[in-house]
């Protein structure tokens, strides 16, 4: 009875292990999206993950995305830009204190792109590779053209 409590302790030791070495939760993927040089002010992206899971979020007025939890292997991308009527309304606000319309001559307009690159159909080739030595935060700018 007494070499019983060991074992278990044991036990239940390496199943900690293998719960915190199995990277579960996936990773953090984030950059800017341009189209022919210009910054995409609005917008949705999203990454078909090679799990058959889709894992998408709002473009920023700034261009910027970030995607938590995509699991690492290659990923097929589609980005769609919507007609919005102000800024920041598909993905982040401004930052505190930056208002766009105020610090510009006019709001930022939409950036409109080919529209290939709205589905999974073969002349959309956005394809990336997520997770590897490089650890779960993945910088992918992506310039459309």
């Amino acid at each position: 009875m007494h070499r019983r409590g060991p074992m278990v302790g044991l036990g239940i030791l390496m199943c900690l292990i293998l719960v915190g070495c199995s990277g579960g939760t996936g990773n953090t993927v984030f950059g800017k999206v341009t189209y022919l040089g210009k910054t995409l002010t609005t917008g949705v992206i999203t990454f078909h993950a090679s799990d058959g899971k889709t894992y998408g979020g709002g473009i920023s007025w700034d261009g910027s995305y970030k995607l938590i939890g995509v699991p690492s292997g290659p990923a097929k991308v589609t980005i769609e830009v919507r007609n919005l009527e102000a800024p920041g309304t598909e993905g982040a606000a401004p930052p505190a204190g930056v208002n766009p319309v105020a610090g510009a001559a006019a709001p930022p307009i939409p950036v409109f792109i080919d529209e290939k690159y709205k589905s999974l159909n073969p002349d959309n080739r956005l394809q990336f590779d997520v997770g590897g030595p490089k650890g779960p935060d993945h910088k992918i700018d992506i310039d459309l053209q």
